[in-house]
């Protein structure tokens, strides 16, 4: 009787562990699925920010910029920077850029062609860095080093030989930098003009 006994409690033990542990088991699983999910939205929306502030890229606050930036836009950016005429309005279209959401920098340059270009490559790399616009490492600092030769090897067919004098501007937002520059060449007493423009992905 008591063997039969202790069979029967033991039956109804299993029976209830059955019917209860299914559902702790479903409860708990159900809390790692909510838990997992929030970590990763949070995850999700810190990476965002760190990816928008890390390389000092202007935000949208208010909803504002929703408009996709692409290279064309990133290329006219840095062709209206090497077209400024002066200090004044340099940071004048800096500032309505940043706004836009794309930053920018723009130096000065003159001298023989020639000889400069290894200058001109440099002072664009040195002036995105002033401003931010790339971090102080090889792949960045690359990046516009190459889109400088690139517009570099567009102004060359006119300048090989000759003075210039004019303005590098540099533009990027997210992915895409550009480097466009801007020269008046010396000939004789006459002044020719070229515009060379590069783009690179980073």
């Amino acid at each position: 009787m008591k063997k039969n006994g202790d069979n029967h409690f033991t039956e109804i033990e299993n029976d209830k562990s059955e019917r209860v542990l299914p559902d702790k088991e479903k409860l708990k699983n159900e809390k790692v699925f909510t838990e997992r999910d929030h970590i990763k939205k949070e995850q999700s929306v810190i990476g965002k920010e760190n990816n928008r502030h890390e390389h000092g890229f202007p935000g949208k606050e208010n909803g504002k910029n929703d408009r996709v930036i692409g290279s064309k836009d990133v290329v006219k950016a840095s062709i209206r920077m090497a077209l400024t005429s002066d200090r004044q309005e340099e940071k004048e279209l800096q500032k309505a850029l940043y706004d836009q959401g794309i930053l920018t920098a723009a130096v000065d340059y003159g001298g023989e062609f020639i000889s400069s270009v290894m200058k001109i490559v440099e002072r664009a790399v040195v002036s995105a860095k002033r401003e931010g616009i790339i971090k102080e490492c090889h792949i960045e600092e690359g990046a516009v080093a190459g889109a400088a030769r690139e517009a570099l090897s567009q102004v060359m067919p006119k300048a090989l030989g000759l003075n210039v004098g004019g303005k590098i501007g540099v533009a990027r937002c997210g992915e895409h930098v550009s480097v466009a520059m801007f020269f008046g060449i010396g000939l004789l007493h006459l002044n020719e003009v070229a515009i060379g423009t590069g783009h690179r992905v980073v």
